[in-house]
């Protein structure tokens, strides 16, 4: 009876080790934090989810509410590209007084605890992004959907990139 009880704990354990090890691991696509300078480690603010690139430019079929500005990402990652972050800078001054929302998306590849926290780190890096343009951080709220409400239902490259966002309203 003991030696049941040491083999399911042996288990468990591995079991445990095995799902913690998925959970920090990158499965391709732009990997990790990035800095707001290009990478090169000199000058500029640190910031987790900074990249650099061009992100993705959705067609008209994203279907993204009128009143919400969205924000694109690279597949399993949380890096505002480059182009976004000027787009943050150049809405933040419109964005004085008012309460803002920042919800991140994923699309439907992957575990449902997973992508909620990937929608997390992308809600945090827009919201980091936002501050850093001087949004104040008692105006922003943020939460995840991760991949429970898409706005592209299908299951092609475009479909997975309108879901891979950042929703930001108020």
């Amino acid at each position: 009876m003991k030696t049941i009880s040491v083999i399911k704990t042996l288990a468990l354990g591995i079991c445990a080790a095995g799902l913690m090890a998925c959970s920090s691991t990158r499965h391709g696509g732009a990997g990790g934090a990035g800095i707001s300078d290009g990478g090169n480690g000199a000058g500029g603010a640190y910031a987790e989810g900074y990249g650099g690139g061009a992100g993705f430019q959705p067609s008209t079929s994203c279907n993204v509410p009128g009143n919400t500005q969205s924000y694109y990402f690279d597949f399993n990652s949380n890096d505002v590209h480059s182009e976004d972050v000027s787009r943050i800078q150049s809405a933040a001054p419109n964005l004085s007084g008012r309460h803002i929302e920042v919800v991140g998306n994923t699309d439907s590849r992957g575990s449902r605890e997973y992508n909620v926290a990937l929608g997390w780190r992308r809600a945090n890096a827009v919201s980091t992004a936002l501050q850093q343009a001087g949004v104040p951080k008692g105006q922003i709220s943020t939460n995840s959907n991760g991949a429970e409400k898409p706005i592209a239902f299908g299951n092609s490259e475009e479909d997975y990139q309108c879901n891979r966002r950042v929703d930001v309203s108020g």
